[in-house]
């Protein structure tokens, strides 16, 4: 795979978050916690343009869909769509959760 180097800006207190990140969750590199976070976005982008697309086709067919098969067919993509993306949003959880105790207690040291 071919890469492309870019520069990224950032406040200096925003990037003292960011090596802290990095180094409490294990990335390698600040360059994998933003790869795999922009990967994050581009998948959540994805479903939603997804979602509309669908949500257009509502109606269009011929054959007659009752609401319960829509249901149905509404927790099979989600549930597919979750199991891929699980992983993620638990790592992105533990991440938050670990930056909100790190600001609770820094909170609590004033």
């Amino acid at each position: 795979m071919v890469t492309e180097m870019i520069t990224l800006r950032l406040e200096q207190e925003f990037l003292k978050e960011v090596d802290e990140v990095v180094k409490e969750n294990n990335f390698q590199s600040r360059t994998e916690l933003i790869r795999t976070a922009l990967r994050t976005q581009i998948e959540e982008a994805r479903m939603k343009k997804a979602i509309k697309q669908i949500s257009k086709l509502r109606g269009s067919s011929k054959t007659i869909t009752t609401d319960k098969d829509l249901e149905r067919t509404r927790i099979k993509v989600g549930n597919e769509v979750f199991n891929e993306t699980d992983k993620q949003h638990k790592q992105r959880i533990e991440i938050f959760e670990e930056f909100i105790k790190k600001l609770s207690r820094e909170k609590n040291n004033l």
